[in-house]
């Protein structure tokens, strides 16, 4: 119990408090801006080393199932379901680089950023942007085009930040 908690502690989601406790550590949108910042520039090392590798479509196949369970999740109004089709479409793409350093360190920087997308995704306007931005993102992969790849991806979680973070400034949500 105490290795778990030291390590909450060194991944900033709690504070030990010697003598009194624990407390979890409110997320700042600052903290959260420099999340996505490098969660983003790791996404893009992920991505470029996916292309370069040569992916075929069983490859590649996790990505468009993750795609169509967003759709169908759309479809059903359900954004509990759109949520963990969405982690399972980022984590994928993150597991496929083939780089598990990276990946553990994505992986952390995620959970980071999963309290903020839990709290505004029922505010969030039009998910299906998402969608179409995922799928054309995947269809550069396909074409071998890591370039076009980073670019369409860089836009999509340029995007789905700041629209994250305004909807957090706006429902005074800032520190949570």
């Amino acid at each position: 119990m105490r290795e778990a908690l030291v390590k909450l502690q060194n991944e900033h989601f709690i504070q030990l408090i010697p003598r009194h406790g624990m407390r979890v550590v409110p997320l700042s949108l600052e903290d959260l801006r420099d999340t996505y910042e490098v969660l983003t520039a790791l996404e893009l090392t992920a991505i470029e080393r996916l292309v370069r590798s040569n992916p075929d479509r069983r490859t590649l196949a996790p990505l468009e199932r993750a795609l169509d369970d967003m759709d169908a999740a759309l479809k059903q109004r359900d954004r509990d379901a759109w949520v963990k089709a969405d982690e399972r479409f980022h984590r994928t793409l993150i597991d496929l680089c083939g780089n598990r350093r990276l990946a553990a360190v994505a992986y952390t920087l995620w959970d980071h950023g999963h309290r903020a997308r839990m709290t505004t995704v029922r505010l969030r306007p039009a998910l299906g942007s998402s969608n179409k931005e995922h799928r054309d993102v995947v269809e550069a992969i396909k074409r071998g085009d890591w370039r076009e790849a980073r670019t369409l991806h860089t836009k999509h979680r340029a995007r789905t930040s700041q629209e994250i973070i305004d909807l957090l400034e706006q429902t005074r949500l800032g520190s949570f």
